[in-house]
């Protein structure tokens, strides 16, 4: 008599069962490196907006020519950067007297990153 090779059905659902475990348990695990891989991102994005922006500061005066409206504008010339994919929104705010500014950029998490021209600020958005 001849024994019948394979796995039985108890076999196959009991490694079924053990991997759907480990995905329970690395799902969330998982999200939250993406998360805060993306929140990395737009904290790096909004530093070399911060460069971009020093970058076009009239040395002379300290303050700024042109007023550009994000960190992907092309008044930025050579220093425009093209957006990360972890960001949501930019924008830049610079003041009356053309001296000071203010850099939001919003990440995919939902989290507000600024920069006030001297403070770097994470908010929970």
């Amino acid at each position: 008599m001849k024994r019948a090779t394979g796995f039985t059905l108890l076999e196959l659902l009991i490694v079924v069962g053990v991997l759907a475990l480990l995905m329970t348990v690395l799902t969330p695990t998982l999200v939250s490196a993406r998360n805060r891989a993306n929140d990395a991102a737009s904290s790096i994005y909004i530093r070399n907006c911060v460069n971009s922006l020093e970058s076009i500061r009239n040395g002379l005066t300290g303050k700024f020519d042109v007023a550009p409206s994000t960190c992907h504008d092309n008044a930025l010339g050579e220093a425009r950067l093209v957006p990360s994919a972890s960001v949501i929104s930019s924008s830049i705010s610079i003041d009356s007297t053309r001296s000071d500014y203010l850099i939001t950029v919003k990440s995919k998490t939902g989290k507000v990153f600024k920069h006030d021209g001297h403070t770097f600020i994470a908010d929970n958005g």
